[in-house]
């Protein structure tokens, strides 16, 4: 009783806390179904909703099971993949959203509509689109592919969230998962995407757009393994920017069994970073502002207008 007289507002916090968590009454999250993740899959006849539920009854390693909801919207489908559910639908753990290459700029922005309405307040999501190949349905993949792209986001550092689609006005740009690689796509407003296979151009570009951090790539034609981690920093004036990248924990590895001293693999790095940043600009012509530079231009110099020319700078760290 000493306690309540002495400290009123602590308990009224502690209590509202506790009613944040779990709602006054609301089930035990043990007892509800924990999404991990949402992949969605489309035809022209359909959308696909595939939620990915962690069982919670597994002591040691996380295992899962999936339900899935068809209807003629995204929305009909997530909306019937909840109703199969045995009990309440947790999303606050969900950190993965699978998006179909297939779906136009207007319909990946549809999703994350959808997505912000519903599955909100999930802590942290990334926005992955995915190539769906071979005949295996979604449901069926659901488990293999989260594990799959999680230890690849791992490997490469790719993280986003749903603002990489609401940034822009006309376009976006998103790490595309294709069965044992990231690519890099830009869909835009009423035009066909964009997309780069290209390893080293792909890992450049997500460094570029805050979506990664990471290179892990051959050089040479296979003659050198190169990994490290990335940083980026922009520098500009009234007509060019420039990108600073800095590789860090650089880590160069001949193949070939033929001597090559570090200073030429890192010409050969340097070379290969410029040839992948021209590609990269070369492909995304149509698309405007396609590096995101003229939030750093304005910035910079106070100016909204997109600076003339972009540049590659490379720094090592050490």
């Amino acid at each position: 009783m000493a306690f309540q007289k002495q400290h009123p507002g602590i308990i009224l916090i502690l209590l509202a806390f506790c009613f944040s968590l779990g709602g006054c009454g609301a089930p035990l999250l043990s007892e509800r179904q924990i999404v991990r993740a949402v992949l969605f899959s489309q035809t022209a006849e359909r959308a696909e909703a595939v939620l990915l539920l962690a069982n919670t009854s597994e002591a040691d390693a996380e295992t899962f099971h999936t339900l899935s909801g068809v209807g003629q919207t995204p929305a009909e489908a997530l909306n019937q993949a909840q109703q199969a559910s045995q009990g309440p639908v947790f999303y606050g753990l969900m950190d993965l959203v699978v998006l179909p290459m297939n779906a136009s700029y207007k319909e990946i922005c549809s999703y994350t509509s959808l997505l912000e309405q519903t599955v909100l307040p999930a802590a942290r999501m990334d926005i992955i689109l995915w190539q769906r190949e071979g005949p295996a349905s979604v449901q069926e993949q659901a488990p293999a592919l989260y594990a799959a792209i999680k230890a690849a986001q791992k490997q490469y550092g790719i993280r986003n969230g749903l603002y990489q689609v609401t940034a822009q006005s006309n376009n976006c740009a998103l790490p595309v998962w294709q069965g044992g690689q990231f690519g890099f796509a830009w869909l835009q407003m009423d035009k066909k995407a964009i997309l780069i296979s290209d390893g080293l151009q792909a890992q450049l570009a997500a460094t570029l757009t805050g979506q990664g951090n990471r290179l892990e790539v051959w050089l040479g034609n296979g003659a050198v393994a190169c990994t490290a981690r990335t940083s980026v920093r922009w520098e500009s004036d009234a007509d060019t920017i420039t990108a600073e990248v800095t590789l860090h924990d650089l880590t160069l590895t001949n193949l070939d069994g033929q001597p090559r001293p570090e200073t030429e693999s890192r010409k050969l790095l340097e070379a290969e970073m410029h040839t992948a940043f021209d590609a990269v600009l070369g492909a995304t012509v149509p698309v405007q502002d396609p590096l995101r530079v003229r939030l750093w231009a304005f910035q910079r110099n106070g100016a909204a207008r997109e600076p003339a020319t972009a540049a590659l700078s490379v720094r090592f760290a050490d």
